[in-house]
């Protein structure tokens, strides 16, 4: 699991808030991976948490990506 908080910098609500997780080797290829889609909408300054579940395999390092559109 990697867990957090994402949070809506802008002035306008956000909804569709998607976030892709990826575990990378030390070479940089992708050794596993996951998402989540949080159903909320977020108003503006608004956060909330996520958990994205990632199946657990060998890794150096990890990057989230997040997706959302405007409400």
């Amino acid at each position: 699991h990697v867990t957090g908080y994402v949070y809506n910098p802008n002035p306008f609500a956000i909804k569709g808030i998607t976030i892709n997780g990826v575990l990378r080797d030390g070479s940089g290829q992708i050794v596993s991976q996951g998402m989540t889609t949080l159903l909320e909408m977020l108003e503006p300054q608004q956060s909330t948490t996520f958990d994205v579940m990632i199946k657990s395999a060998p890794y150096s390092t990890y990057q989230l990506y997040v997706q959302a559109e405007p409400k």
